[in-house]
């Protein structure tokens, strides 16, 4: 397990990581705002290119606010970056980010997505 405080700083790093990206024009951050507050964000980057195809995206971190759940807010987001990939010739976009719930996998179902594979988070806690 991770110290609490180092994980924020690796966290802090990843997010810095993203912003750069997209001031370097190999990413971009979008953001979701609720009555004037961060309800929540979804990361994208380019992946490699794996031929002389079109380049893909993908969803590499997310996050709704715990008060904005169950909102609707991540589904905007995720309709967001299938937009911004379309307008950006994209070959897709996938998303990488691990799961611990049904309700992620499902907006991107309903939203039209195929789920071609899904890498759920486990999680464990001691028994004392």
């Amino acid at each position: 397990m991770i110290p609490s405080g180092r994980a924020q700083n690796l966290f802090r790093e990843w997010f810095l990581n993203l912003a750069r990206k997209q001031y370097e024009g190999k990413g971009i951050v979008l953001v979701a705002v609720q009555d004037g507050r961060l309800a929540g964000y979804l990361a994208m980057e380019h992946m490699p290119r794996f031929d002389d195809g079109p380049r893909w995206w993908k969803d590499s971190l997310n996050a709704v606010a715990p008060d904005a759940r169950g909102q609707g807010i991540y589904r905007s987001l995720v309709i967001a970056a299938v937009a911004n990939a379309l307008r950006s010739g994209a070959g897709g976009l996938i998303t990488k980010t691990q799961s611990s719930s049904y309700r992620v996998i499902n907006t991107w179902l309903h939203l039209g997505c195929d789920v071609k594979e899904n890498f759920a988070t486990l999680h464990w806690t001691p028994k004392n």
